[in-house]
């Protein structure tokens, strides 16, 4: 698809007499072909789902790394989401994993128009490893690489995760500090300021062994969080990929009741 000025990836799996429409925002240096196995989790148990790479990310087109706003991430799933709602009358779900889960907090923020999000380790305030960014004024050294390594032993207790991640061709080697400042200063921000009139259904998921993105993080925006339907799950020796650890299936399998609940 292209969208405001980008090409960007997206794929579709269709399922026959689907029950919802699901569309799954990846995380930062990723892209959305780490997601397959939870495509074929959700698409065996009758959903349509959408995913794609967001600008600067995977197959999509962008400067690699790098943002010039958060608003172009919203807008971009603003396209996607307007798309899907073409296929069918059908509810649409968020599914958003740590950046991912903060664009689908900002898209809540902004359009207010999806029936549910899912939100993943989501980095809904600034982590730790950002703060000092709030501090220094990211806009003077945006134009500065970092890499993207530094995740690799704090993604999940499966040691093949790691591996993969570092092997993984579209996975990003660098980012600009631009896009995790505007993501995780400016985006936090503006997520802080939008919870209390927050209305969408939301399920919070994180890991309590998280140190990418602590999970007191999600616990406190679930407090701040004003909507009248809304869930945190927390879960025991867990990383940051809830969807990449050993009780991955108990994970999927409370994201797909939460939905159901939904219909």
């Amino acid at each position: 698809m292209y969208i405001n000025g980008i090409d960007i990836f997206v794929t579709e799996h269709l399922v026959k007499n689907s029950k919802a429409n699901l569309i799954i925002v990846h995380g930062i240096a990723e892209h959305s072909g780490r997601y397959k196995h939870v495509v074929k989790y959700f698409y065996d148990n009758g959903f349509n789902v959408i995913t794609y790479d967001l600008r600067g990310h995977g197959k999509s087109g962008g400067k690699r790394g790098y943002v010039k706003s958060f608003h172009d991430h919203i807008d971009d799933l603003h396209e996607v989401v307007k798309h899907v709602k073409t296929l069918n009358n059908q509810k649409v779900f968020l599914i958003g994993h740590s950046m991912g889960g903060a664009i689908v907090h900002m898209y809540e923020a902004k359009y207010h128009d999806v029936d549910g999000i899912i939100s993943s380790a989501a980095a809904s305030n600034t982590p730790k490893s950002s703060r000092v960014l709030k501090y220094i004024g990211f806009w003077y050294i945006g134009f500065v690489k970092i890499s993207s390594k530094m995740f690799a032993d704090h993604l999940s207790y499966d040691p093949n995760v790691k591996e993969d991640n570092l092997s993984d061709p579209l996975n990003l080697k660098f980012m600009y500090i631009k896009l995790i400042g505007e993501m995780m200063v400016k985006g936090a921000k503006y997520i802080q300021k939008s919870l209390t009139s927050f209305k969408t259904p939301i399920l919070y998921i994180h890991g309590k062994d998280d140190h990418i993105v602590e999970p007191v993080i999600s616990e406190k925006t679930f407090l701040k969080n004003k909507s009248l339907d809304k869930i945190l799950l927390t879960y025991d020796h867990a990383k940051h990929e809830l969807f990449n650890e050993y009780i991955k299936e108990e994970v999927f399998e409370d994201c797909k009741e939460w939905i159901v609940e939904r219909l």
